[in-house]
């Protein structure tokens, strides 16, 4: 759960007055639905209500006056890709670059053995297109692109019912979708070097399934 008093840098007693002063103090640093939060949670009396006193089951030392936390760094916002972003990457590219997201998000929540989990998973959709691809050049076996595009959506939707949409619901239910949204640079660039490094596989998969003999005519001319 967010701690919203700690991002405003104000202790759990500020008045609603301290608080508005708060945020626009804060305004351009904080990211839309943090600011969202703030005025939904904070600055609506029976909310606040509610809000603080989940927070305090959460947080109880929080709202001990000698253990009032007031360094953001303690207790700082979570910072994620938004799952919905990920689910679509995931049907439009693969769910092996939609697993992979899923797999630092879990680690930056702090969720382990979800995010180990999801790591065998990248592994293990790697392993089966190349073995696909294996199987392919072997056998001169010609797959159809509606073929391929109904096998992809397939695998997405196995993959999404049972481990993607976990994190979608999680972030929805657990975090109520309060997080600092990452950059999408560092993705992009990972899925562009992930497809650079898959096709150079398939071309040495390729020289060596022709140097053993065991490339299928149709491919080796």
């Amino acid at each position: 759960m967010i701690n919203l008093y700690q991002k405003l840098d104000i202790l759990p007693t500020a008045s609603e007055a301290e608080i508005q002063a708060a945020l626009i103090s804060k305004q351009t640093q904080l990211e839309p639905n943090i600011i969202q939060a703030i005025q939904a949670w904070l600055l609506v009396a029976d909310v606040r209500v509610r809000y603080d006193a989940k927070l305090q089951e959460v947080y109880p030392e929080f709202f001990q006056i000698d253990g009032l936390v007031e360094n953001e760094a303690e207790q700082s916002i979570l910072q994620l890709w938004q799952p919905e972003i990920i689910m679509l990457l995931a049907l439009i590219f693969s769910p092996i670059f939609g697993a992979w997201l899923v797999v630092m998000n879990w680690r930056e929540i702090g969720e382990d053995a979800d995010a180990q989990f999801n790591l065998y998973v990248v592994w293990g959709l790697i392993a089966l297109a190349l073995l696909m691809v294996l199987v392919s050049s072997v056998t001169g076996m010609v797959v159809s692109p509606l073929l391929s595009v109904m096998v992809a959506v397939f695998v997405w939707a196995c993959w999404f019912g049972l481990l993607g949409r976990e994190q979608l619901n999680f972030v929805r239910n657990e975090l109520d979708n309060v997080y600092e949204y990452k950059s999408w640079l560092k993705p992009i660039i990972v899925l562009l070097i992930g497809i650079l490094v898959y096709f150079v596989c398939i071309i040495l998969l390729i020289l060596l399934l022709k140097q053993l003999g065991l490339l299928h005519p149709s491919l080796a001319a």
